[in-house]
């Protein structure tokens, strides 16, 4: 969220890093992730306009928000981004795996699905340039690739006393 509105206000992204799987709350190609205190992955940005910056950030109907006050862009412009997925990679046949052991299933009739098989996704990100609500201009801005997963399930062993 706080990303989203950092491009939006025309800011510098210095340092971020992607979820490995499209986020449920963002379009793809437009999340960022951060996790402290090991591994550190941060969001980092600066303010590379004339004038200071004020963040204000609060929590309201279980949703965060961030608003960001500052020097107005240029000609009163708005950005947008828009994602385009251009390719799909199907998810790939999930590894069947003997659970000798009985740690999560024991007989052969049952199966645990420790990792679901995903879809990939190649995406672009366009940044569109709006002047007096209309679009004077599109521009790549990003792309990404979410990488297809390969499941994993676990399948028992042993036979059912009848």
């Amino acid at each position: 969220t706080l990303y989203n509105t950092v491009i939006r206000a025309d800011l510098e992204v210095i340092e971020r890093t992607r979820h490995s799987l499209p986020s449920s709350y963002m379009d793809m190609g437009l999340d960022t992730t951060v996790n402290l205190p090991s591994p550190e992955i941060d969001l980092k940005f600066r303010n590379n306009r004339n004038n200071p910056i004020y963040i204000r950030a609060f929590f309201s109907n279980k949703k965060i928000y961030f608003e960001i006050y500052g020097e107005p862009l240029p000609k009163g412009q708005k950005y947008e981004f828009r994602s385009e997925v251009y390719e799909t990679i199907p998810a790939p046949s999930p590894e069947i795996i003997k659970d000798y052991d009985g740690k999560y299933v024991k007989y052969e009739d049952e199966q645990y699905v420790h990792v679901e098989s995903r879809k990939g996704y190649r995406v672009r990100v366009y940044k569109q340039i709006f002047e007096n609500g209309s679009l004077i201009k599109e521009e790549l801005f990003d792309t990404h690739f979410y990488s297809p997963v390969k499941g994993k399930i676990y399948e028992g062993v042993k036979k059912r006393e009848t």
